[in-house]
């Protein structure tokens, strides 16, 4: 027997690129009983002319070897790409994420036609298409990178560890084009592994939950204010304390300014009271309930997609909340929606709306960019038009207020060597959501956001994560993931100098 699967090790060894003694030693298991077992060595052969070799072959021992046809999914990416990628269960069905958004893509229609399915807001084929001579389901091209995949969940699931947060998201977009570049998600899974298959790993954070931004949504707002025409770039406002009285509520700044302030410190000392006095001048106090005032800045929210989901192929994506016109206050909603509360996003949604402080323009986040079928031919997926939110010179002027935030406030460890960064950091509160555990506490979520390089910027990143412990402040807590992630990713991208 050992003579025999010797000279089986060594005549297979070149068709499968293991050695013979790694061959011999998985042909001679046995079960626990001591019998031989009946084995599948674990290389693949797909060359034909490897396969038709090995038929010629089956000769002398040889004959002990049977030729059998086995499919196996690999995951080269691991544990990086798990929770966005999803699994499949034992009917070879996608059970979540991306293997069951994609469902119909990937098995294809028993026709050969490309499936009607909608990505995004692109519609893959129409009704005339073409049947394309392929019934094997089709390859799908990702915009996703997959080294910036790594890095976001690498410094991700490093920083959730070491803060003991209850999770966190990552998204990295192209500013140009709202092409994502990497999306990750904590807890994370490997595809491979079942026992990492938990109930919180299975939900994709970036496009499955939604936060309140809280300050990070105060860069959004001061364009909005500059473009409506309430404050210039040479304004200054009253952010005392007692100016944080709008009727009967009484709104406060966790680092009070004493006096007046110009936009740029209004924004590096994050003052709420700062930006709902900028933005109640759009309505005069007793006009509580005048929607026509405040309806150009509802709109222009609905401009930047919150209302609805991105399209990303991802079950179960969330939309965004946003209180109805018709239930708008001045002394409430319209103060709470100045420094990014009574508004809700996914980390997707934000990424993109930070994109749009780019050049003014917000570009719907596209995942898919193309289909390929098993003869090669590519059907190209197209890119929304910009929907024009800012004025370019606006978006540039509060870019500025956003890189002082960096350079000159808290966040400065979101700074990178040789690049300058726009960023604004966030904490805020809420409460329990729907499927938490009967027992869970208001969840505090610390974000930020980043364009980079802020004078030209090339990406936008948005960084979210939920009850992180032992630190107060999101400087202290996903400022530094944010500006290890832009290390390591801004150089690898060529948007910084080789480290």
């Amino acid at each position: 027997m050992a003579r025999s699967v010797a000279v089986i090790g060594q005549r297979l060894a070149p068709l499968l690129g293991e050695t013979p003694a790694g061959i011999a030693a998985q042909l001679l298991r046995t079960t626990p009983d001591g019998k031989p077992q009946q084995t599948y060595v674990g290389q693949p052969v797909s060359a034909p002319a490897a396969i038709d070799a090995l038929l010629a072959l089956r000769d002398g021992d040889l004959r002990r070897v049977g030729l059998e046809p086995r499919w196996e999914r690999r995951y080269p990416a691991g544990s990086a790409g798990g929770s966005l990628l999803g699994v499949v269960n034992f009917e070879g069905k996608g059970a979540f994420g991306l293997e069951q958004g994609l469902e119909k893509l990937l098995s294809c229609g028993a026709d050969g036609r490309y499936p009607h399915l909608k990505l995004g807001s692109f519609r893959v084929a129409s009704a005339d298409a073409q049947p394309v001579p392929s019934l094997a389901g089709y390859d799908v091209e990702l915009t996703i990178d997959s080294v910036v995949q790594r890095i976001l969940h690498e410094e991700l699931s490093g920083a959730c560890a070491r803060l003991k947060a209850a999770g966190g998201s990552a998204v990295l977009l192209d500013a140009r084009t709202g092409d994502i570049l990497g999306m990750a998600s904590a807890p994370g899974l490997d595809p491979a592994d079942s026992r990492t298959w938990t109930q919180l790993a299975q939900v994709f954070r970036p496009a499955q939950t939604v936060y309140s931004p809280g300050s990070t949504f105060k860069p959004v707002m001061l364009a909005m204010a500059l473009d409506l025409g309430l404050v210039n770039r040479n304004s200054t406002v009253d952010c005392s304390p007692e100016r944080g009285t709008f009727g009967r509520r009484h709104i406060s700044d966790t680092h009070p300014i004493h006096g007046t302030a110009d936009l740029k410190h209004i924004m590096v000392e994050s003052s709420n009271v700062g930006m709902a006095n900028i933005l109640t001048r759009l309505v005069p106090e007793g006009s509580e309930k005048d929607f026509e005032l405040m309806r150009p800045v509802y709109e222009r929210l609905c401009r930047l997609g919150i209302r609805e989901p991105t399209g990303i192929p991802v079950p179960s994506e969330s939309a965004g909340l946003l209180t109805p016109l018709e239930k708008w206050t001045r002394n409430y909603t319209l103060v709470s929606v100045s420094f990014g509360h009574e508004v809700s996003v996914t980390p997707l949604q934000m990424a993109g709306i930070a994109a749009s402080l780019s050049d003014g323009a917000w570009r719907r986040p596209r995942l898919v960019q193309a289909i390929v079928d098993e003869a090669g031919q590519r059907l190209e997926l197209g890119i929304d038009p910009p929907v024009q939110v800012f004025r370019p010179e606006t978006a540039e002027l509060v870019r500025g207020y956003m890189r002082a935030v960096v350079e000159e406030g808290q966040a400065k460890a979101a700074a990178v060597a040789g690049v300058p960064v726009a960023g604004k950091t966030g904490t805020t509160v809420h409460e329990r959501r729907k499927g938490d555990a009967p027992d869970a506490k208001a969840i505090e979520t610390h974000s930020f956001i980043a364009l980079a390089p802020a004078d030209d910027p090339r990406v936008a990143l948005v960084v979210a994560i939920e009850q992180p412990q032992g630190f107060r402040y999101a400087a202290q807590t996903v400022a530094p993931v944010t500006g290890a992630i832009l290390n390591r990713a801004l150089p690898y991208l060529g948007h910084a100098p080789p480290r």
